[in-house]
């Protein structure tokens, strides 16, 4: 019987001992065997066969890259129409996800996710056009926000076409410290 080195070095397979050879050798055995022989080199180098073992892939690469700006927008919009709040992107379970949806995917900090909302809670433009809409509006209004920094949050659900629902998220920056009817009407 040919040892493993030389039938790595051969083109002649190994040969299968059968049921009538007195040596006991198991089926795993065997199929172990056949796959290491029949295993193609991972790497070829001129001259002869060696197997090289390429170096993994580091993630260190995507540490070191800025968040995509659509990918903070879009995360902020959602996290604050959702109530939630932005330090739950980098929970374990938010960050596996984001992994299986694209492993490139860069999470931004908090405090860029933050900044991204003050930004866009100062910048707000229409819309909604109400008199394209088809049949009634929908508002829900919502506080969210640390102690010092609160935001409040309209979102508007409606129908452009008949069977079209589409969404519009306002963000605006409180800038009182206590919340009460009146101050939530005149800001």
């Amino acid at each position: 019987m040919q040892t493993l080195k030389t039938a790595r070095l051969t083109s002649n397979p190994a040969s299968i001992p059968t049921s009538s050879s007195s040596s006991a050798i198991s089926a795993a055995a065997i199929q172990k065997t056949l796959d290491a022989v029949n295993r193609p080199p991972a790497v070829r180098a001129s001259g002869i066969l060696r197997h090289r073992t390429l170096p993994a892939p580091t993630q260190e690469t995507a540490h070191h890259l800025d968040a995509d700006p659509k990918t903070t927008e879009l995360m902020a919009r959602f996290f604050i129409s959702q109530g939630i709040p932005f330090e739950c992107a980098h929970e374990p379970a938010f960050l596996e996800l984001m992994k299986h949806v694209d492993p490139n995917c860069v999470i931004p900090p908090t405090n860029v996710t933050k900044k991204l909302v003050d930004k866009i809670s100062t910048s707000s433009k229409p819309q909604v056009n109400y008199t394209k809409t088809v049949g009634p509006l929908s508002v829900t209004i919502d506080i969210c926000g640390d102690e010092d920094e609160k935001y409040l949050a309209f979102s508007i659900h409606y129908f452009e076409d008949l069977y079209e629902r589409k969404n519009a998220i306002y963000l605006r920056k409180l800038l009182l410290t206590e919340l009460d009817s009146n101050s939530l009407l005149t800001n």
